[in-house]
């Protein structure tokens, strides 16, 4: 199905034939921003979406699980220049980060909400962020909702910081790009433990 991805890790060409290239026939279908391919047969790909760039996330759909290899240079740690409103990007770094120590300072206020697969934060105040998804992990891709137009570099991984809690999905669910995500604010139930809540919504019987 759908797999919100990026690449911090390509080779010198990166046209779609090269950097799927060990999927083979298993990819049907690559989206990004704006832009996408479908897989027709024997390594031809149509669409706008022609070549992949490190700063970029992107929707990428498989008929089957796979695993995706590649060889070559890390991506260019430079410039991400956003627009506003929603921006899907990279996180150009092999280690995680905190999303809040990942961001400079002086642009971070401008950052509303960040929703990677199946998670999402957002920033309630300055600086203070809510929500299932904790940090910046390369090989992701992320919906970066921006309040107004920016330029930043992300600062680089601090090497001591090992992140021990992971956030799971039931082994029962299927990822699509249509999501959505809801911050609760106060639950009030009496007796009941407030530390940890698993929230799930059913659609006609279907885990969604």
């Amino acid at each position: 199905g759908a797999n919100l991805v990026s690449f911090n890790v390509l080779p010198g060409d990166v046209s779609i034939v090269e950097v799927l290239n060990s999927l083979e026939f298993n990819a049907n279908g690559i989206i990004g921003e704006g832009t996408a391919a479908t897989y027709l047969e024997s390594g031809i790909w149509v669409g706008s979406l022609t070549q992949i760039n490190g700063q970029d996330g992107y929707w990428l759909m498989l008929d089957g699980e796979d695993i995706l290899l590649i060889v070559g240079e890390p991506t260019e740690r430079g410039v991400y220049e956003l627009h506003t409103g929603n921006n899907l990007i990279s996180y150009p770094y092999r280690y995680p980060t905190p999303i809040t120590d990942a961001i400079p300072d002086d642009v971070e206020p401008l950052f509303i909400g960040v929703i990677g697969e199946g998670v999402a934060a957002s920033q309630i105040a300055p600086f203070n962020w809510v929500g299932s998804l904790s940090e910046w992990s390369g090989t992701k891709g992320y919906w970066a909702k921006i309040q107004d137009d920016l330029s930043f570099i992300f600062n680089p991984p601090d090497l001591s910081y090992q992140n021990e809690e992971y956030y799971t999905v039931p082994i029962d669910y299927e990822q699509s790009m249509e999501q959505a995500f809801y911050f609760v604010k106060e639950i009030q139930i009496d007796g009941v433990d407030h530390s940890n809540y698993d929230i799930q919504v059913f659609c006609n019987g279907v885990l969604v």
